[in-house]
């Protein structure tokens, strides 16, 4: 770090552009992860939970918020027989 200070701005630059390339080169060789790495995490989270039920009552709490605070339904929702 003292030897780069010693440099001129234009050194310094330089320096600089040289290393953050360096960076750029090894991030670029990184391997990528593909999505299906994901796959099962957080399985036993949902063990014993029926999804129906999960959904239905996510859909009443959102309901009770949107009605207690007076929250306009998301753009594009279209409506039921007057339910979400």
């Amino acid at each position: 770090m003292e030897r780069a200070r010693q440099l001129e701005p234009a050194d310094q630059l330089r320096l600089l552009e040289g290393l953050a390339s360096v960076v750029r080169q090894g991030i670029d060789t990184a391997p990528l992860h593909s999505i299906n790495e994901l796959r099962r995490l957080g399985n036993e989270a949902w063990q014993g939970v029926d999804a129906q039920e999960y959904v239905n009552r996510e859909r009443d709490m959102w309901e009770a918020f949107r009605r207690c605070c007076r929250v306009p339904p998301p753009r594009g929702t279209r409506l039921h027989d007057g339910v979400l």
